[in-house]
């Protein structure tokens, strides 16, 4: 949850789905343009915020409708195409005309929004234009989910998370971007100090002697946190497991707060460069005194993490909305207004799903012009392959992934465990699982997977120790704060769910010896004295 809105947690989850081809945008995100020229009007967005009805208009009747479309996706008001000057009758007082070419009706100024006059030396195209402008009107009013955070570093004895004592410790309170509060202070780790630690943060043993121990100052340090984010650099590898392993020494739990660690944020934006602290100081032009000290570290960390941010802000914005790439592909391709950098990678990254069955822009067009169907495929087929010969053709499940982006914008606005707990339900009746019971065949099922479905004759195997329950139900575990009674009832209460699954027969299976060692059956087989 620490992106603080479903549809950031969405988009962040879903760029991680192995599939390259899904994002060519992102691949091409070299070439397209900043938003500069858009942030110096900010009154366009206030214009198109107010206003109770959009106009798009343009001279050709095929790029004011598909321009039509795209706002609708976008903007939850009534939008209508103006193509014929001559027979527009005027604009109600409250609405607003979004212009992607010169020559639109009479209106007052201020009720226009001349987007083609936003075009550049990249990007000529009225669909182009309009899909910049989309995206800069959506990120415009964005929430920063980072309004507040703490940023800490730890120097320690050695680099071993699992044993280490802790020497210094340092955070910084981030509001609004602006620091507001600081924690510091040396620690005893009643350890030695390794030779390598020390030649790094130079902290001895003689520094640390009258330092208070962790336990003292742990109490202040958790109250300084509160519940706020934690940022670290190599964070999840180091400084986080290091707190918890103290938290649960002191407390019994580990901490609660949200973690992110800058590293992983770097990787993802620079995967083929050097990511520390140093490197990442150098790309964006930064200088520290005392590097290795904790407090020193966590000062050159805010500015890293506020550059990272923005980088990250920026190519968000410039990717986003993909639903709408074949829309802006195939008005290039009217327009033929292709050769120029955005204009071509907007095109390229639309016309895989153009070239299907399942684009709603191509459905759109062909209705309204009538123009045969296989042979103006076959044209822009011809021009797809000019410009990116290996484009491979959309795929079924690419569709299905297309599809369940449609339905993750449709909780965007909803309280955010609401939001993921309706998404999740949606997606799960429409995963296919339901038509199981209806195969003759064997269905090899998890129990989660089973829930719903009911079967004839039920098999459950493996049930031994250790097995069911799970091994790791009948342990503590560093990473998870349930105690073993609330994780056994949990699979107790699986059991159950697959046990109930069987309308006539229900066989259970538990073997005395798998891999030479010796089992005895579940002791949910022995309560039910089987």
């Amino acid at each position: 949850k620490s992106f603080f809105s479903f549809r950031r947690l969405f988009d962040e989850i879903y760029v991680q789905i192995d599939q390259p081809e899904i994002s060519i945008l992102y691949r091409l995100k070299n070439n397209l343009e900043s938003f500069d020229a858009f942030d110096k009007h900010p009154h366009f967005h206030r214009a198109i915020k107010q206003a109770l009805h959009l106009y798009v208009y343009h001279p050709d009747k095929r790029i004011a409708t598909l321009g039509c479309q795209m706002v609708k996706k976008i903007i939850n008001k009534p939008v209508d195409a103006v193509y014929e000057t001559g027979n527009f009758e005027g604009m109600p007082a409250d609405a607003v005309m979004l212009a992607l070419s010169p020559g639109s009706p009479p209106t007052e100024p201020d009720k226009v929004v001349p987007v083609y006059t936003f075009e550049s030396a990249a990007r000529k195209a009225g669909l182009s234009h309009l899909y910049k402008l989309l995206q800069w009107y959506v990120s415009f009013d964005a929430d920063d989910p980072y309004s507040r955070y703490i940023v800490l570093d730890l120097e320690t004895t050695d680099a071993e998370t699992g044993s280490c004592g802790i020497v210094e410790i340092a955070a910084l309170r981030v509001e609004n971007g602006r620091i507001t509060e600081e924690f510091h202070s040396l620690v005893n780790p009643q350890k030695p100090i390794s030779k390598s630690a020390q030649k790094v943060h130079q902290i001895s043993a003689e520094t640390v002697q009258n330092a208070p121990p962790i336990e003292k100052i742990w109490t202040d340090f958790t109250r300084f946190i509160g519940s706020d984010i934690l940022i670290a650099h190599n964070g999840y590898h180091f400084d986080f497991p290091i707190l918890d392993r103290y938290a649960k020494q002191i407390s019994g739990h580990k901490l609660a707060n949200t973690r992110i660690d800058t590293l992983v944020i770097a990787r993802n934006l620079y995967p083929a460069e050097s990511n520390s602290v140093d490197a990442l100081m150098h790309r964006f032009s930064l200088s520290a005194t005392l590097r290795h000290r904790a407090m020193a570290d966590v000062h050159v960390l805010v500015d890293i993490f506020n550059n990272l941010q923005k980088v990250r802000y920026e190519i968000g914005r410039a990717v986003s909305l993909e639903m709408l790439l074949d829309y802006v592909a195939l008005g290039n391709y009217l327009e033929d207004r292709i050769n120029l950098a955005e204009d071509r990678s907007y095109f390229i990254s639309g016309a895989r799903k153009l070239k299907t069955a399942y684009s709603e822009s191509m459905r759109i067009y062909l209705e309204m012009t009538g123009d045969d169907e296989i042979g103006f495929r076959a044209k822009l087929h011809e021009k797809i392959h000019e410009f990116d010969p290996d484009l491979n053709i959309y795929k079924s499940d690419e569709y299905v992934l297309e599809k369940i982006k449609d339905i993750a914008a449709l909780y965007e606005h909803i309280e955010f465990n609401e939001a993921i707990s309706g998404f999740l339900s949606i997606i799960s009746l429409n995963m296919g699982q339901d038509q199981l019971e209806n195969i003759n065949a064997i269905s090899l099922l998890t129990y989660h997977s089973a829930k719903g479905l009911e079967f004839d004759k039920v098999v459950l195997m493996g049930m031994e120790d250790k097995n069911m329950p799970g091994f790791h139900a009948l342990k503590e575990d560093s990473d998870d704060d349930r105690p073993v009674s609330v994780k056994k009832e949990e699979q107790r209460r699986l059991f159950y769910v697959g046990m109930t699954r069987a309308k006539s027969e229900l066989i259970l299976t538990a073997v005395k010896n798998r891999g030479g060692w010796e089992h005895k059956s579940s002791e949910f087989l022995r309560d039910l004295k089987i």
